[in-house]
């Protein structure tokens, strides 16, 4: 499984998706820091976390729609992927 995988929804093993709902997890408490659970993003990432948590078996596909998609790629999979460079690279 590759990274393009996972930036396009396909997520392998429980242990990947684990690391991807701990990231949508820590973005969704930013938005209630600052007050936005009534937002469409939240309620978008909400949902990706949905289906995340209620994977029965994997790989597993997400189904994502325009806005979740977006937010899924360039919000959480960018920020796992910058997480990576900096653990491989800095530490």
């Amino acid at each position: 499984m590759s990274f393009k995988d996972l930036y396009n929804g396909k997520i392998s093993s429980s242990a990947i998706a684990e690391v991807v709902i701990t990231e949508i997890e820590n973005h969704l408490e930013l938005y209630r820091e600052d007050g936005l659970e009534d937002s469409p993003n939240y309620e978008d990432l909400e949902s990706v976390l949905n289906q995340l948590s209620n994977a029965k078996s994997f790989p597993f596909q997400l189904q994502l729609h325009t806005t979740e998609e977006d937010l899924y790629q360039n919000c959480i999979i960018e920020n796992i992927d910058d997480i990576a460079f900096r653990t491989t690279f800095f530490n």
